[in-house]
């Protein structure tokens, strides 16, 4: 067809011509072939093709199936013509009889739970510890507090104690009555060992309340008559008579001095009375023991002492300059070497008397270990 110039107006310029005929066989073709593809998928395989697929399927594999617990039950269901059911009842009551005869063990503990054990434990431990340190605490205290036996007793002067006996002194008593008094209350002391206690002598009262401490002075001057009045008058009134545990009661006096020059020498004027005068109240009988030179000597010397004799009485010396306890001492020793009074200045204003070494080393560490309040000078 000749090229034909194109009218803008005209639709039949532009419009394709009407293709002429009906389908083709092609098209005819394309349309059926869904059809058929539905009638080969439905058509069934010729029996001889199902016959080898069968065989195919029976013949054993080269890799053995996996034996399982279904495969087991499976097995046994179609042997022995056991129901699933029945399986699983035996099941359950072969575990109910293993649960029964078996203990049961118990839950583990999670870790929260275990943590918690371990706190109580050592909250618990730690409580049993604090008891017990303070019950040793409250021991301590307890031994070294001062221990009335007056109802809303006095405290002792100058150092601690741990029991405190009161020893009633009249006005106008005598020596007799008040060494008596004294030497009951020694008697009385049944502390443990290396424990002190005081004698407070005091001046009865009538309304109950604590009883007048009798100044030092006046009960040295009822004990000793004949002590030197120029020690008597450098003396203060407070002091502590009292009396140490040891291999039996020992006792002590600690004095106060406002001169020691003065002291010193009124204590050296009452060295040949003193002993005399301070029993039995300071009295010490030690055991007994064999002088050196006995111990040495030959059976049947005439310093030997045969088995069932009688011990020699000791000769008694006088006063003597002795180191003890790293203080100069005038001391009284007998023939063995034993203590039985002395006396020794503390400090320049402190003045001890007791019978042994031991009772001197135990006043001198509570005094220097005691809080000590100044005594006002009277």
């Amino acid at each position: 067809m000749p090229d034909q110039p194109i009218d803008p107006v005209d639709p039949k310029s532009f419009l394709l011509p009407k293709k002429e005929g009906g389908p083709s066989p092609l098209s005819a073709q394309r349309v059926n072939a869904g059809a058929l593809l539905e009638q080969e998928t439905a058509a069934e395989l010729p029996k001889q093709e199902k016959v080898e697929q069968k065989k195919t399927f029976e013949e054993p594999s080269a890799v053995k199936a996996v034996q399982t617990y279904s495969t087991d039950i499976s097995r046994v269901v179609q042997a022995g013509g056991v129901s699933a059911v029945t399986i699983a009842a035996a099941e359950a009551e072969r575990r109910a009889k293993a649960t029964k005869d078996e203990p049961i063990a118990p839950a583990s503990l999670n870790q929260e739970e275990k943590a918690s054990r371990w706190r109580l434990v050592l909250l618990i431990g730690g409580s049993v510890l604090i008891v017990a340190a303070l019950g040793i605490i409250a021991v301590l205290l307890l031994r070294t507090s001062p221990q009335n036996t007056v109802a809303n007793g006095p405290t002792a002067p100058l150092m601690s104690v741990d029991q405190i006996i009161s020893v009633s002194a009249v006005a106008g008593v005598t020596r007799d009555a008040l060494v008596t008094e004294l030497e009951a209350a020694r008697q009385q002391v049944a502390l443990p060992v290396g424990l002190v206690a005081q004698l407070y002598v005091g001046t009865p009262t009538t309304t109950g309340a604590i009883p007048e401490p009798v100044p030092a002075p006046q009960v040295l001057s009822v004990l000793a008559p004949d002590i030197p009045q120029d020690l008597v008058r450098t003396i203060l009134p407070t002091y502590l008579l009292g009396v140490h545990s040891y291999d039996e009661n020992q006792s002590f006096l600690v004095l106060r001095v406002d001169s020691y020059q003065q002291a010193y020498s009124g204590l050296l004027a009452w060295e040949p009375t003193m002993r005399q005068e301070l029993a039995p109240l300071f009295t010490r009988h030690p055991s007994p023991r064999i002088p050196p030179a006995e111990a040495e000597a030959p059976v049947g010397s005439p310093t030997s002492t045969s088995v069932g004799a009688t011990t020699p009485e000791f000769f008694q010396t006088g006063f003597t300059d002795k180191i003890i306890e790293n203080h100069d001492a005038r001391a009284v020793l007998n023939g063995t070497g034993d203590l039985l009074l002395l006396w020794t200045f503390l400090d320049r204003n402190t003045v001890i008397i007791t019978t042994n070494e031991y009772t001197l080393r135990e006043v001198v560490r509570r005094i220097n270990t005691a809080s000590v309040v100044p005594q006002p000078r009277q």
